[in-house]
């Protein structure tokens, strides 16, 4: 709220002047206490404690490595990690001073967040006398660490170097979290009535982000999952779901929303929508308002989406259109889609029954054009194709997809992997494309062993297929 009576940049530049060092040298006061406020202003305070606590939390993931393989350790690294954040958070608090935005101390909140995830999955080894050192389960005090004092795209970054998939949460930290979400949605009540206002949109989302994150790994079910869709709507803003669609998605997809919440936040997605991101969600909300067969009122016509060539984000509104609203989609998708890739898809993915005989005929004669922002186009096309050839009620599409077969190779592949006689036709993604099962034998071919091995190690896509193939090679 700007005040016209205060002269800010005045502030500001007095504020600017002050020379904290040459203050410091002046004041009548103990060496000790003075050499301490140098290290302040040195930053040397923060950097010891900078040093020490990624140590400790290297030191941390080496003991989860370490219990993996049947080891334990007993030791106190763990807590001397938790004490360099509340050394700095109490030492900080306790003489005013703000170290929030101190480069400094956000890598070491980062790290103790790290050592404190870190130490919670961290297998379990050792016996009643001699047990694993790690935390069982996160209570109120980790909890503050990791929902206050750390960037939602730190904590995602630690999830992923870390390999942190499910965590535990006490009693006690479950409680923690249920109280923040029930304060939260009291302060949107008396923001609505206009006696309390929420300045700092992006603290609070922040704040929210971290939370579903940490709920999304957790094992609570005492958590109100619903009382967090009425703060979602409340801070929603275009730029949201660009950088948590998939943590939302993951929320939508475990814990349902209340209809009219549901409706609220497809409203929210709909007015600000630009991108895919938010497409799963949409999907995930719009199938659930169809189960408990409810229809989104306000979309009279397909006018009313704007659609700007994101054919996925029709398909996603669909199960929540009316029924004259569903069959008009349908005769739209059939009328615009000129990529067989976006029909075929969403007639499986999204069950809308778009390919009749017309539609496929028309489209896969030209099967992998039309499409460029996407990678491995002929692949995806042949296994949904795979997919319709052997579904028995869609009988009147398959001697199209027979005469498919007789020109394309792939698609001779995934119908029957083990029985395809061309093997140095075979690439890398054909067999990506195969069950875990069917992949194991394939790969006892030597050849096709080793492409694989090529394909994992060097090239950009076949790194991420890299974890699965490896157990199976």
């Amino acid at each position: 709220m700007n005040r016209s009576d205060i002269d800010h940049e005045k502030i500001v530049k007095d504020i600017e002047r002050i020379d904290l060092q040459d203050v410091l040298i002046k004041l009548p006061i103990d060496k000790s206490i003075k050499h301490v406020l140098e290290d302040l202003l040195s930053y040397r305070f923060h950097s010891i404690n900078l040093v020490e606590s990624d140590i400790l939390k290297e030191d941390l993931s080496g003991q989860r490595v370490s219990a993996e393989k049947g080891g334990f350790s007993s030791n106190s690294k763990i807590f001397l990690l938790e004490h360099k954040s509340y050394q700095e958070l109490d030492f900080c608090n306790e003489n005013f001073i703000i170290c929030d935005n101190n480069n400094y101390s956000k890598d070491i909140y980062y790290n103790v967040a790290a050592g404190i995830l870190i130490s919670n999955v961290t297998k379990s080894n050792g016996d009643r006398f001699f047990g694993q050192t790690k935390i069982d389960e996160l209570s109120k005090e980790h909890l503050l660490i990791l929902i206050f004092h750390i960037q939602n795209e730190n904590l995602l970054k630690i999830y992923k170097r870390y390999n942190i998939e499910n965590i535990i949460l006490s009693e006690n930290g479950c409680s923690f979290i249920n109280s923040i979400i029930r304060n939260a949605n009291e302060s949107i009540n008396n923001n609505n009535s206009m006696n309390y206002l929420i300045i700092n949109r992006d603290s609070v989302c922040n704040i929210i982000q971290n939370i579903i994150s940490i709920i999304n790994k957790s094992n609570c079910e005492n958590i109100n999952y619903s009382d967090l869709y009425p703060i979602i709507n409340h801070i929603w803003d275009n730029t949201y779901f660009m950088r948590f669609g998939k943590d939302i998605t993951n929320l939508i997809y475990k814990h349902k929303p209340k209809i009219n919440d549901a409706i609220f936040l497809i409203n929210n997605i709909m007015s600000v929508h630009n991108d895919d991101n938010s497409n799963n969600a949409t999907f995930l909300l719009c199938s659930y308002l169809n189960a408990q067969n409810v229809t989104i009122d306000n979309i009279k016509s397909l006018n009313d989406i704007k659609i700007n060539d994101d054919y996925f984000y029709l398909a996603s509104l669909y199960p929540a259109l009316s029924e004259n609203l569903k069959k008009e989609a349908i005769l739209w998708f059939r009328e615009n889609l000129n990529a067989l890739y976006y029909a075929a898809l969403i007639h499986s993915n999204y069950r809308i029954p778009i390919l009749d005989v017309a539609t496929l005929s028309m489209l896969i004669e030209e099967p992998f054009n039309n499409v460029s922002k996407y990678k491995q186009i002929e692949e995806t096309v042949c296994a949904v194709l795979v997919l319709i050839r052997k579904d028995t009620k869609q009988q009147e599409l398959h001697p199209i997809l027979d005469q498919f077969g007789t020109v394309n190779e792939c698609f001779n592949f995934l119908i029957n992997p083990l029985h395809f006689k061309n093997k140095q036709m075979i690439k890398p993604t054909w067999l990506c494309r195969c069950e875990d099962d069917i992949l194991k034998e394939l790969l006892k071919d030597e050849v096709l062993r080793n492409k694989m091995k090529t394909y994992i190690k060097e090239d950009y896509w076949g790194k991420l297929e890299y974890e699965r193939i490896w157990k199976i090679l």
